[in-house]
C-alpha cells in the first residue's frame, strides 16, 4: 500500500495542472506525470496505471472540445474506434500479465523514444501541416483497413504505456488518412479516449495497482490546468514549457537506465 501525505498530493496536483497546461500549449504533458508519481514514491507499474486512470478526465475534455472535427467522418469511426477499447484492454492486460519487472526493463526505452518523438514534434508537425494543406475530404490514398491497423496498434500501446502516442498517431494518420489537421486531430482524440477508457476499465476492474489518492490529485490538477491552458499560452513562451517536458522525460529515462537498465 502506497502512503501519500498532503504535501505529496499537493505536488501531484501541481504536476497534473502543469501537464494539462503544457498539453494545451505545446503537448508532452504526460512526460511530467509519470516522473512526478515516481518522485512521490509510487512504484513504476503503479505509477503507470495510476497515470492512465488520471488521464481520463483530460482526454474526455479534449475530445469534447474537438468534437466538431468529427462531423462528416461517420464512415471512418467504426474502423478507427471499433476495436480500440478491446485493444486498450489487451495492452493493459499485457502490462499486468508481464508484471513490474518486465515493465521496468522496457520503460527506459519507451521513455527515451517518447522524449525523442516529442523533441522532433515541431518539425514533424510542420511537415504534416504542409502535407495536409494539399489534402481535401476526397483526397486519394485513404485506406480504412490501414486506419484500423494503426488504431489497434495505437490502442494496444496506449493500454500498456502510451507516452508519445499523440505525435506518433498524427504522423501515421498523415499517410493512411489524408485530410486536414483539425479533422485528423479530432479523430485522434476520440481514438485516444476510446483506447484509454478500455484500458482503464480493465485496470479498475483488476483493482490492485491504482493509487486512488494520487490519481484523484493528478486528475483534479489536470482539470484546473486544462481550464487555465489558454491563459498560460498568452503568458509563457511554449518553448520553455517544451523544454521542461523534454528535461523531465530525459531525466526519467536516465533514472530508469541507471537503476533498471
Amino acid at each position: 500500500m502506497v502512503e501519500l501525505d498532503a504535501l505529496h498530493l499537493a505536488l501531484l496536483g501541481i504536476a497534473g495542472a502543469a501537464a494539462a497546461a503544457i498539453n494545451a500549449v505545446a503537448g508532452g504533458g504526460g512526460l511530467l506525470v509519470f516522473p512526478a508519481l515516481l518522485a512521490a514514491g509510487v512504484p513504476a507499474l503503479h505509477a503507470n496505471v495510476t497515470g492512465s486512470v488520471a488521464a481520463i478526465p483530460g482526454l474526455f475534455s479534449a475530445t469534447w472540445t474537438e468534437r466538431a472535427g468529427l462531423r462528416g467522418q461517420r464512415a471512418r469511426l467504426p474502423w478507427a474506434l471499433g476495436a480500440a477499447p478491446l485493444a486498450g484492454v489487451a495492452g493493459a492486460w499485457l502490462l499486468l500479465r508481464l508484471g513490474a519487472q518486465a515493465f521496468e526493463s522496457v520503460v527506459p526505452w519507451l521513455l527515451l523514444a517518447a522524449t525523442a518523438v516529442f523533441w522532433a514534434g515541431p518539425r514533424l508537425k510542420a511537415a504534416l501541416r504542409a502535407r495536409s494543406s494539399r489534402a481535401d475530404d476526397a483526397a486519394p490514398g485513404e485506406s480504412l483497413p490501414a486506419l484500423a491497423a494503426v488504431s489497434v496498434a495505437a490502442a494496444l500501446y496506449s493500454g500498456y504505456f502510451g507516452a508519445g502516442l499523440s505525435v506518433m498517431l498524427m504522423a501515421a494518420f498523415s499517410f493512411v488518412l489524408p485530410d486536414t489537421l483539425p479533422r485528423q486531430n479530432a479523430l485522434r482524440m476520440a481514438l485516444l479516449l476510446s483506447a484509454k477508457a478500455g484500458a482503464v476499465a480493465y485496470l479498475i476492474w483488476d483493482g490492485t495497482h491504482v493509487v486512488w489518492p494520487a490519481a484523484m490529485a493528478v486528475a483534479a490538477g489536470g482539470l484546473i490546468g486544462g481550464a487555465l491552458g489558454d491563459r498560460v499560452a498568452g503568458r509563457i513562451d511554449p518553448k520553455w514549457l517544451r523544454a521542461a517536458a523534454l528535461a523531465t522525460g530525459a531525466a526519467a529515462s536516465a533514472y530508469f537506465f541507471l537503476d533498471f537498465g
